[in-house]
């Protein structure tokens, strides 16, 4: 006969009886003589938590005597209902099918319920979870709340009673909370609700919002289904109110699994090979769209999680409002013809129905502004946070062992309302470290000035919050295609007004692990916004990764005996050959050593701080063992070495020069590699038909393509001469000394001058190899390079490393027998001076000075170089330089607050060093030097800047807008009229003139070479307005002494706190 346990629940409304007299003296409440612990964790001591027990903490039980062998033991129902009152604040719960760890349902449970009142959680060898509140009514609250889901597995939880039965086979009965649609008004009483709730199963209790009749869109009951007994669907009414019967539907909110062999809940039992066979035809019959539940009538303010939907209800924080779910298949189709997006709908008409699963933060919001759909077949989504701006949630993909973290965002239009959005994703930043992290949305701020066109051209200070909030999170921009602005005001003309409001960031441990993850924002529709598509792309291709010498190699003590193991062997040949077959035959030796000590060096790295730790367990349980002490010295001694050679790797890869090794800045280098690679990193290319190009492979080969086309145009013969290009001339001096013959010392010098963090050649080798080298490789290195200047001829594999054998380091001093870089203390030698011989007129200078000595005195230096006599660098260089006239140019170039790519091209302009239509012309690259702004005359310098009719509307209106003079002239007449009137250092108005000449120079060479090269044109208009906003940029991010003029704030836009003060 088998037993059949019932679950029931108490009713939340029902107020149970309380006992006023004190509970027993049983383990859960001692008396009060002894010690009892302390129940609050915050008065807990570690002292306490480590003490041993003593017999003062222990509690006595009842001396009752031995009770007969074999007898059954009875229990009254007094001694039963004696002990209670502790457990009916308890609550039962157990996942169907599943045992969680309790770990984490402790700490799940404490995150949520802890503010509920919950005192503990305990569980039981089979799998059942008890939970204790403070009091009834807070466990019944939480009950009403459900049902709940941990870790995205339905719990199921019932109040304990004297009867229940801690056996999860036999559960034929469970609560489950329902829906009913189209319950007649009248029937709202608790009457009429419980006639109802009787045709699905035994009535338990209802919600507030169902008792109080202040949400009518259907009536939420709780009741007890029988596993024995058919699931209800509907039901039909009939009664006096309508001659046809009234159909009411039931959702469920949660339907357990039953087996309808053993008639219980839990699981499900395959039919045997004896049944038959039946061949069953799924259909899927239509059902009624389930509308969100609204909030605004609640009463009063209740923190939960997601409310219950029909299909599934996550766990998210307890300190925010429940997030509701739709489930429904058809509820997008009034959406979608709403949207007029009927196209949509005709498509998912004739299409397979997929189950999609919505989220949306209407609990902390009156409209939805947040929504969130996917497949459950495809991914799993657990929400976490949620408030009207933000919606976190945790991806689960079948395929992806590890789960990746989302945060839709929407952000407010007041910046006082997005303040929370900053905060809120700052205090994420930290706790997302350890898991792919990702954040998109709608944020309603831009970063820069430069990420808007037109509007409101002011820039206060609140707009550095979004920035400074990315820049502090270490958030990295997720690199995009498509549309810049992703919003647009849909107007035209002067009106028009475009932002980019729509961002995706990611954390560095999110491209870790999609490292070709990139955004596509689409063109606008029906909103006005840009669509933005994200794509979790890995690499699709397998680059061949050449080699490249590591720094950490050279540091092992076999680095040696490897390099001169694979040098002994000879080759014949001229000695260019055999360096570099010799550097070619290294590769393999050192392949090898990279394999086996430097690859995968991070995995490494963990693998031996395990081993460490494993071996100092070992010691600490055998301490009198010397093979464990040995073994342990040698394993940390490992450790050591690979921390270093990983921070040597990483600081190499993250090219890195100003931080040195030594600090375990292991995370930083690795921070910065990441950066730079999701910077460099080149995702589609279009080639000259306007295909675009997305296969890493056919993208290198384009772009060798294109640069052999370039760099590979045969040279037509110049008839022009080059003295009116090239107007500045080696001397003969200087040739003579260049031209002089190279020792080995002159080699060995420009080898050990390049910095051992420099880049290296295509052959892999760096000049840190070279010189840890050198003592073996010196022979064939300095053959090879007189080879090089006997013949003239360098291989293609060491083409990049010139500067080992370029003579521009060899200045006028080489002539005089000391090294270019000699210093002072060269030249004496046991107190004495030691002359080169070949300067024979320093040493006549030198016997020419007149020289008194006074024994009877100290020595003194005396500086004749300066008033003072006393010696300084400045006055020496003073001294010793040649004195050229002084050339005012400079204030108009290098001044506080300059741009420094702004102020270069300016520098060059002002030589007339920049590359015009007319001197391509002259050196024969070009046939057509006819100006790409106006297509009337010749593009000069002079014509650039600012005769050109094009050039020079920009330059009078953004001269009007900021209410800047400057005089129409040549250009070389402009720039002298300027180093003269606006020479004031200090003089805001003098600093904005000069501000607004060097963004114009750039930005119409810019604009220039954007005509010229990837065919793009923009107006006058938008050129001086871009001209404007450089500038104005430029100055919001300024300091300014004293007070800045209201005519120039009113002008640029700019608030001076000072003034407002």
């Amino acid at each position: 006969m088998t037993t059949q346990t019932t679950l029931p629940v108490t009713s939340p409304t029902t107020t149970l009886p309380t006992t006023s007299q004190p509970p027993p003296k049983t383990l859960l409440n001692p008396p009060k003589h002894q010690h009892k612990p302390s129940t609050q964790a915050g008065q807990t001591s570690w002292a306490d938590r480590v003490r041993v027990s003593s017999s003062n903490t222990r509690f006595t039980l009842d001396p009752l005597p031995r009770q007969p062998v074999g007898q059954c033991l009875k229990i009254t129902e007094q001694i039963l209902l004696e002990n209670t009152a502790q457990w009916t604040r308890c609550m039962i719960g157990f996942f169907p099918g599943f045992k969680m760890p309790y770990h984490a349902v402790n700490a799940i449970a404490s995150r949520v319920w802890r503010q509920c009142g919950l005192e503990n959680v305990m569980t039981t060898a089979n799998g059942f979870m008890i939970f204790r509140f403070k009091t009834e009514e807070e466990m019944h609250a939480v009950m009403e709340k459900g049902p709940w889901m941990f870790g995205g597995k339905n719990i199921i939880l019932q109040q304990w009673h004297p009867r229940y039965n801690f056996d999860k086979s036999k559960i034929s009965t469970l609560p489950v909370w329902i829906r009913l649609h189209g319950l007649p008004f009248p029937l709202w009483s608790k009457q009429g609700l419980s006639l109802a709730a009787s045709m699905v199963g035994r009535p338990l209790s209802c919600d507030e919002l169902t008792y109080n009749c202040t949400r009518l869109e259907y009536a939420r009951l709780c009741v007890e289904i029988d596993a024995s007994l058919p699931v209800i669907n509907s039901f039909d009414i009939e009664c006096p109110l309508s001659a046809d019967p009234i159909t009411v539907t039931v959702d469920y909110e949660w339907k357990p699994k039953h087996c309808e062999q053993c008639k219980v809940f839990g699981h499900t039992c395959k039919f045997t090979d004896d049944a038959p066979q039946f061949k069953v035809l799924q259909t899927t019959s239509p059902t009624s769209p389930t509308k969100p539940p609204t909030t605004n009538h609640s009463t009063t303010p209740i923190a939960s999680p997601v409310p219950p939907t029909p299909l599934t209800t996550t766990l998210p924080s307890t300190n925010i409002p429940k997030l509701p779910t739709y489930n429904n298949n058809h509820s997008i189709h009034p959406y979608l013809y709403r949207s007029h997006l009927q196209f949509t709908y005709q498509e998912l008409k004739h299409a397979t129905p997929v189950k999609i699963q919505y989220l949306s933060n209407t609990s902390s919001s009156p409209t939805c502004r947040i929504l969130v759909g996917w497949n459950p077949h495809k991914l799993h989504l657990i929400p976490l946070h949620f408030s009207s701006q933000w919606l976190t949630c945790e991806v689960n993909q079948p395929n992806q062992p590890i789960p990746t973290r989302i945060t839709f965002v929407y952000g407010h239009n007041t910046p006082a309302e997005r303040q929370a959005l900053w905060e809120y994703i700052a205090q994420e930043s930290g706790t997302n470290g350890c898991t792919p992290w990702l954040v998109m949305g709608d944020f309603n701020a831009i970063m820069q000035a430069s990420d808007r066109y037109g509007g409101d051209t002011q820039w206060p200070c609140y707009q550095d919050d979004f920035s400074t909030c990315i820049n502090h999170s270490e958030l990295i921009q997720v690199p995009y295609t498509g549309i810049k602005y992703s919003w647009n005001n849909g107007q035209h003309g002067a009106n028009l007004i475009q932002k980019k409001l729509d961002w995706i960031f990611g954390n560095p441990l999110l491209f870790s692990t999609w490292p070709a993850t990139q955004a596509t924002f689409q063109p606008r529709s029906i909103s006005d916004h840009s669509a933005m598509i994200l794509s979790f792309n890995r690499p699709n291709h397998h680059r061949h990764s050449s080699f490249k010498f590591l720094n950490a190699w050279a540091d092992r003590n076999d680095f040696p005996s490897i390099v001169a193991s694979s040098w002994c062997i000879p080759i014949t040949g001229n000695p260019m050959f055999k360096l570099t077959s010799k550097l070619r035959r290294l590769k393999p030796a050192l392949r090898q050593l990279h394999f086996q000590h430097t690859n995968n060096i991070t995995s490494r790295v963990a693998q031996a701080k395990a081993s460490w730790d494993a071996a100092q367990y070992d010691i600490d349980n055998h301490p009198e063992s010397e093979e464990a002490k040995v073994n342990e010295r040698h394993l940390a001694a490992a450790y050591m070495q690979l921390c270093k050679d990983e921070e040597s790797y990483f600081k190499q890869k993250s090219r890195i020069q100003w931080l040195q090794l030594g600090d375990r800045n292991t995370s930083f280098f690795h921070k910065s590699l990441l950066h730079r690679q999701v910077r460099n990193n080149i995702y589609r290319l279009q080639d000259d038909a306007g295909t675009v190009i997305h296969d890493q492979q056919e993208i290198g080969n384009m772009a060798s393509t294109y640069f052999q086309r370039l760099l590979c145009v045969p040279n037509p013969p110049i008839l022009e001469d080059l003295h009116s290009i090239y107007p500045a001339t080696i001397s003969e001096a200087s040739k003579s000394i260049a031209e002089a013959p190279i020792t080995n010392d002159d080699i060995q010098a420009a080898l050990f001058s390049i910095p051992d963090t420099k880049a290296p050649g295509p052959d892999g080798y760096n000049a840190f190899f070279f010189k840890k080298c050198w003592d073996i490789i010196k022979v064939d290195f300095t053959a090879a390079i007189r080879y090089f200047f006997l013949y003239n001829t360098l291989p293609r594999c060491v083409n990049a490393t010139r500067r080992l054998i370029d003579t521009h380091q060899l200045r006028t001093l080489t002539a005089t027998g000391l090294p270019w870089n000699a210093k002072v203390s060269n030249i004496i030698t046991d107190g004495h001076w030691q002359f080169p011989m070949e300067t024979t007129s320093l040493h006549a200078q030198w016997n020419s000075i007149n020289f008194h000595p006074k024994p009877f005195h100290d020595d003194q230096w005396v500086w004749t170089g300066q008033p003072s006599g006393k010696f300084t660098i400045h006055s020496a260089w003073e001294l010793l330089r040649d004195r050229r006239p002084l050339n005012t140019l400079h204030l108009l170039l290098w001044f506080k607050g300059h741009i420094p790519r702004q102020s270069f091209i300016l520098w060059l302009a002002s030589m007339g060093r920049l590359h015009t239509m007319d001197r391509l012309q002259m050196a024969g690259i070009i046939s057509n030097a006819s100006c790409i702004l106006c297509g009337l005359h010749t593009e000069t310098h002079g014509h650039l800047f600012f005769e050109c009719p094009t050039s020079q509307l920009v330059w009078q209106t953004v001269n009007a807008k900021a209410n800047i003079y400057w005089p129409c002239c040549t250009w070389q007449n402009l720039l002298q009229w300027g180093t003269t009137h606006y020479s004031r250092k200090k003089d805001i108005q003098h600093l904005i003139a000069r501000l607004v000449l060097s963004a114009s120079v750039y930005i119409l060479w810019h604009e220039r070479n954007k005509r010229v090269f990837n065919h793009q044109y923009q107006s006058a208009a938008n050129i001086a307005e871009e001209v404007f906003q450089q500038v104005r940029t430029q100055i919001t991010t300024m300091e300014f002494r004293g007070t800045i003029p209201a005519a120039i704030c009113n002008i640029w836009g700019i608030m001076d706190d000072r003034n407002t003060a």
